[in-house]
């Protein structure tokens, strides 16, 4: 399962192959963000799940600009790789699952998501999150 961050062309959310493009996965980089993604979804009402769509424009775009924004804020003071826990495994028994993360990995998908950003204010689209 993964999650494509682009930019849309104001009538479907899948994001234009022509344009800068992001993938997220189902990883320590998703759930690092996971607070990030759950806070930006009360102040919209749009989600980044998985699974989901999500489309970000006007207000929406700037909220979504300033967490991605805080985000690099939150990994630039991170070690140069750290783990992240990603959830809990039930069966065959309980554990916590965790996935390693790298600084420099991260801070690179999150200045592709800024440019993203950027270029949909530039032609006024949106920004769209095509979960599958």
């Amino acid at each position: 399962m993964s999650l494509d961050v682009g930019i849309g062309d104001g009538f479907s959310l899948a994001p234009q192959p022509s344009e800068p493009l992001l993938w997220l996965e189902n990883d320590g980089y998703y759930w690092f963000l996971h607070p990030l993604i759950a806070k930006l979804h009360s102040e919209t009402g749009q989600y980044i799940d998985l699974y989901g769509d999500a489309c970000f424009e006007g207000a929406s775009l700037s909220a979504l600009e300033r967490m991605v924004a805080e985000a690099i804020v939150l990994v630039q003071a991170q070690p140069a790789i750290w783990q992240v826990h990603t959830g809990t495994q039930t069966r065959p028994e309980r554990k916590e699952l965790y996935a390693e993360v790298e600084k420099d990995q991260f801070l690179a998908l999150l200045h592709t998501w800024e440019q993203i950003i950027a270029r949909a204010k530039e032609i006024g689209k949106p920004v769209v999150c095509f979960g599958d």
